[in-house]
């Protein structure tokens, strides 16, 4: 239905959205309305789906859409891109860097950081690429399996009190962090690289993992924006909205006029423009002796006025990191409190103290201590980077970045495991 909609009718891409919101809430309620087996194995694909539908109403234009084949579409609903959507980024990135639109081009590095993440289409997908993910998801299943069964047999969260329990420094605490979160990872990772592998494969899409190495982090912001859960929504949802929005009212980061080339101009039939594009492009003059002073200070106001901007576009891109962490916190308490309102009256006895955890908003005290840490991350290493030399910049920024990410992660690890470990 979502597919009809998009390729068959002139609605908008929000309008579609909504409709197809709705529609999986309706039939998720009609589901898990026949116990917690069916709560817990299709509330997770819808969910996807639903936000799948708001990615496509947030990122894809309607005109891009409408000419979508299926196979576009079930690409989409897998990785979160298309070729075609690649190719409108390249587009506009080119753009940008001709217009100066601080925004956009911003936008464009992102996104192509972003798609820094391996991709492998049917064409890369040779055999040494299947035993390469054979072996991974042997090591994965292994991890799995082992840090269960340590987190069952030595579950610190249980028998702790709370305050107790979101201690980093105990060690079993520690331990119990470590077990859940190689635990989350190696299942995250299994279902990449069996559920959406084999779907890509089925239909012939490009795959692309779903983590992408974060053990090999440079940095908590390299962590959080390209190595864990590389296909999350909130970038895409949350983050770049807010920062264009921001860039947008801002008068130093508000792109300027794009300006219109003399060729344009006079195809358009516009004389007016195109003389003035003209006399752009014409060869300047050579300059007095006495115009070198005001070239040189509005050389100086130039760069001025850039920095400013650069500064305004990094307040930007931290504000909308904030409201990033702050929806993916409200969302993980929501999430939690929905599981426990499915499945809540089957917990046994013993999950009492993750119900209690919950009341103290452990997930979204998570994730503002990211938000802050990230915001502090970024200003350390560009002070450290200003003071040390090149030379030393080289080793030592790498060393200090992943200082941060050790302390930055498993210092609050406990508020996001703890609920986890006790339920």
């Amino acid at each position: 239905m979502h597919f009809r909609l998009l390729t068959g009718t002139a609605l908008p891409n929000a309008v579609i959205a909504l409709i197809i919101v709705v529609a999986n809430l309706v039939v998720l309620h009609a589901l898990t309305a026949h116990g917690p087996f069916l709560a817990v194995t299709t509330f997770l694909p819808h969910l996807l789906y639903a936000v799948r539908a708001l990615e496509i109403a947030a990122a894809v234009s309607r005109l891009e859409s409408v000419r979508w084949s299926f196979l576009n579409y079930a690409e989409f609903l897998l990785t979160g891109d298309t070729g075609a959507a690649a190719a409108l980024r390249a587009k506009q990135a080119a753009v940008a860097a001709d217009t100066l639109d601080l925004s956009t081009a911003a936008s464009a590095a992102t996104a192509a950081a972003r798609a820094g993440c391996p991709s492998y289409p049917p064409s890369a997908r040779t055999s040494h690429f299947f035993a390469a993910r054979a072996v991974r998801i042997a090591a994965a299943y292994l991890a799995y399996t082992t840090a269960r069964a340590a987190s069952r047999a030595h579950n610190p969260f249980v028998h702790l009190p709370l305050l107790a329990a979101l201690d980093p420094r105990r060690t079993e605490v520690i331990i119990g962090c470590l077990a859940y979160g190689v635990e989350l990872f190696a299942l995250l990772d299994l279902a990449s690289n069996v559920g959406i592998l084999g779907l890509c494969m089925a239909l012939g899409c490009t795959y692309v993992p779903v983590m992408n190495d974060p053990y090999l982090s440079s940095s908590l912001r390299d962590f959080w924006s390209r190595r864990w859960n590389s296909l999350g929504a909130l970038h895409r949802l949350v983050f770049e909205p807010v920062r264009t929005f921001l860039a947008r009212i801002d008068p130093v980061t508000r792109p300027p006029t794009t300006p219109v080339s003399a060729e344009v101009a006079a195809a358009t039939g516009k004389p007016r423009a195109a003389r003035r594009a003209a006399a752009r492009s014409a060869p300047p003059t050579r300059a007095s002796p006495h115009a070198i002073p005001a070239a040189a200070t509005g050389v100086a106001a130039e760069k001025a006025a850039a920095a400013r901007a650069l500064t305004r576009a990094r307040a930007h891109a931290s504000a909308a990191a904030v409201a990033a962490f702050a929806v993916s916190g409200l969302f993980h308490e929501w999430l939690a409190r929905l599981a426990l309102a499915r499945i809540g009256p089957h917990l046994p006895p013993s999950a009492a103290a993750a119900v209690a955890a919950l009341d103290a908003l452990p997930f979204l005290a998570f994730f503002a201590a990211q938000a802050v840490a990230c915001a502090v991350e970024a200003a350390a290493l560009r002070s450290l980077r200003a003071a040390c030399g090149e030379a030393t910049s080289k080793w030592l920024l790498p060393v200090a970045g992943r200082v941060s990410l050790v302390v930055g992660l498993f210092a609050f690890a406990p508020l996001f495991m703890a609920p986890v470990g006790m339920s």
